[in-house]
């Protein structure tokens, strides 16, 4: 009786555990990002055009003059991509150093802040 009980608690436990981990603010983001790219992947031939770009210093006005020719879906999506991988970035930065200063180790017998 008492395995049972502790099992479905422990169940309900790890459910719960693992919804916030898929679900949390920073995965949900990571998830439109991914939506977004797979939009733009069915929408361009992303292979094409980096195939035609020219390598060189005018990489940067080739793709500038792409973006501006192409259809405002593209551009929306382009321009929510950009966004979103600025966003994730700030987020992941932020929490990199959120997470290394807690961090904290010996160094002989002086303890040390990281």
């Amino acid at each position: 009786m008492r395995n049972t009980l502790h099992g479905n608690i422990m169940r309900r436990i790890y459910i719960i555990y693992s919804l916030r981990r898929v679900f949390s603010l920073f995965m949900v983001k990571v998830y439109c990002a991914l939506a977004i790219v797979v939009g733009l992947a069915m929408t361009v031939s992303i292979p094409d055009v980096l195939g035609n770009t020219p390598h060189s210093i005018n990489a940067i006005s080739y793709l500038g003059h792409a973006f501006v020719s192409t259809e405002g879906m593209v551009k929306a999506l382009l321009v929510i991509a950009l966004v979103l991988w600025a966003w994730l970035t700030k987020d992941l930065i932020f929490s990199i150093y959120q997470n290394r200063s807690k961090l904290s180790f010996r160094l002989g017998a002086k303890r040390v802040q990281a």
